[in-house]
């Protein structure tokens, strides 16, 4: 379990809780002085609301200050800027990983509004890991460009092959390749963004955020997602958009291709940030989703199910979080809900009518096996999601929304713990098939061998479908009135 536990640390667990901040208008020998004071080797300079402008440490003081500067030139002449940091949730490995390749031995940290709360030190970060967990944070410490970054994949793939063998929690090591996917995420675009500029593109003409849908945007991805991506636009005037469109459109066509030579699939149904579907401004956006909500037809339920998982994977999360308060009022509209739970009902759960695990009865690579992921995982989500909208849930991932509806009593404890359990044996179950397809040098598979399972599984895996069953009764009862019947 160590290894879990490393992969799933986060930075305020080894971060230095008190931060020795100084504003910018202090001098140098009053920055050493509160180091001194403060038995600190470094101190981050901050602005008038408590975000970081800069940091200097004792190499600083030494090389800068003590021969070149002198103690009354301005902090801001010896400080390094803009500074690199790293959120205090955001996965300890991560900020090793940022550290090394930027050969930083200081990185402050920031809580959810930008403010510097401490600061991390290569040396106490490194010393959360030893031996082979190195190996793999150095496999994920690649040069920043396109052939890094497919390395970094690769690497993924081998830390999760070698927990898995280890017989580590896969609900955990699904975490881990999705903290990774969205690590990787945020570096494609950093670098797009540079190429960009030399290009002269110039820099983004107005703000934005990239958002990940699906099972990306819930945090449950399984080996070889491809890209459901989007973008979120600040606000601009209608006259703008000839030029402000241009500038994206070559940002999504560079990262939807750098993603896809990476490892991240282009997605077949045209779900990314190249589509003007999936980029819009946040008032556009917010307009799209009141059609969507009046329109209630098969092909706009079909896109509100794509969507409304959504999540921030770069930039503040402050339109994100804007646009996800929007669609938790929007898909209140009356009979909105009942409509998309109807559209959800052709996702249901692997049993035949007398109750047996099916498996599909054409020729083929898949006779004899059942789809995990559309006979079990979208049954489950998409009720959850249903549940979860209709109580003004914000959260995007199924195991938040279920505690969440927990915490609502809009569930049961009964009803919590079977479809928690459900969850988990259905993620252990098709991750574990997926891992010992990629070991035996097949692809991933969506697909599993229910007479390969022990008959203790089988037993699970049929309780848990009757479960998911009972449950998504239950939400059609009470979303539109009527019973599956």
């Amino acid at each position: 379990m160590y290894q879990t536990s490393f992969y799933s640390q986060r930075v305020k667990e080894c971060m230095t809780g008190d931060v020795v901040s100084v504003g910018s208008e202090v001098s140098c020998i009053e920055a050493v002085d509160a180091m001194r004071v403060h038995l600190a080797s470094s101190v981050v300079v901050i602005d008038t609301v408590g975000r970081p402008i800069g940091i200097v440490t004792e190499q600083d003081v030494l090389r800068k200050v003590a021969f070149i500067r002198g103690g009354d030139a301005p902090i801001t002449d010896v400080m390094n800027s803009p500074v690199r940091s790293i959120g205090d949730d955001d996965l300890l490995y991560q900020g090793i990983a940022r550290m090394r390749r930027y050969a930083l031995r200081h990185m402050p940290v920031l809580d959810s509004r930008g403010r510097a709360v401490g600061v991390l030190q290569l040396h106490d970060a490194l010393a959360a890991a030893s031996g082979r967990l190195m190996s793999h944070v150095e496999a994920m410490t690649q040069a920043r460009s396109v052939d890094g970054l497919r390395r970094v994949k690769d690497a993924q793939l081998n830390v999760a092959l070698e927990l898995f063998e280890d017989g580590e929690d896969l609900s955990r090591v699904q975490r881990l390749l999705c903290g990774i996917n969205n690590d990787i995420y945020q570096q494609v675009i950093d670098l797009c963004l540079e190429g960009m500029e030399a290009d002269d593109w110039g820099q983004p003409p107005i703000d934005f955020e990239v958002v990940v849908m699906g099972s990306g945007g819930r945090g449950e991805s399984f080996l070889g997602p491809d890209q459901d991506n989007g973008l979120i636009l600040d606000d601009y005037p209608d006259s703008d958009h000839p030029r402000i469109d241009r500038w994206f459109y070559e940002f999504g066509r560079r990262l939807t291709m750098e993603l896809d030579l990476i490892g991240f699939p282009l997605c077949k149904g045209h779900v990314m940030a190249t589509n003007p579907l999936w980029r819009k401004n946040l008032s556009q956006w917010q307009s799209q989703i009141a059609f969507w909500v009046q329109r209630r037809k098969p092909s706009t339920m079909l896109l509100c199910d794509i969507f409304f998982d959504f999540s921030c994977v770069y930039g503040s999360g402050n339109m994100t979080g804007r646009l996800r308060e929007f669609v938790t009022g929007a898909v209140r509209h009356p009979g909105f809900l009942g409509a998309l739970c109807i559209a959800d009902q052709s996702h249901d759960v692997g049993l035949d009518w007398l109750g047996r695990l099916y498996a599909e009865s054409d020729a083929g690579p898949n006779q004899g096996k059942l789809d995990l992921k559309m006979l079990g995982i979208l049954p489950l989500v998409g009720s959850v999601r249903l549940m979860a909208l209709r109580e003004g849930i914000a959260a995007s991932g199924t195991s938040d929304r279920l505690l969440a509806l927990l915490d609502n009593s809009a569930i049961s404890r009964d009803e919590y713990d079977e479809l928690a359990s459900a969850l988990a044996l259905l993620t252990e179950l098709l991750l574990s098939q997926q891992l010992r397809d990629v070991k035996n040098k097949n692809r991933a598979s969506k697909h599993v061998d229910p007479a390969a399972l022990g008959r203790l599984q089988r037993e699970n895996l049929k309780k848990a479908f009757k479960d998911i069953r009972s449950f998504r009764a239950k939400v059609r009862s009470e979303l539109t009135g009527t019973l599956i019947g």
